[in-house]
């Protein structure tokens, strides 16, 4: 069981404390994948929900499709360390990929006026 696992800590302190210490972020649909993907930490969405699920992978691009159950995620990281490294990548350039082309859209909107 997952849950028993001594190696999987559940936090509910600040993202800004734990930022070092996160390896994966399990969340079942919060807007705190942004947060984690600033910091280039790949976000892992538990439930599955079509509208969810068209929110962030269709809408949003979140870089990182559901295709391997959470185990099966874990496992792929705890193995290859390349794999956690190019996902991290992904998601940190996703991020402030979509963060510049909003702080661009944001500066011309107030000059614009």
């Amino acid at each position: 069981n997952l849950i028993k696992n001594p190696r999987i800590t559940f936090v509910y302190e600040p993202l800004n404390t734990i930022q070092e210490k996160v390896f994966l972020h399990i969340t079942l649909a919060s807007s705190s994948i942004f947060e984690f993907s600033s910091m280039g930490v790949p976000s892992y969405l538990y439930f599955f929900n079509e509208k969810i699920d068209d929110i962030y992978f269709n809408e949003f691009k979140y870089p990182l499709k559901r295709k391997l159950n959470l185990k099966s995620k874990l496992d792929s990281y705890m193995n290859s360390e390349e794999k956690y490294i190019k996902d991290s990548n992904e998601v940190f350039n996703w991020y402030w990929m979509h963060h510049d082309q909003l702080l661009k859209e944001d500066v011309y909107r107030i000059f614009k006026h």
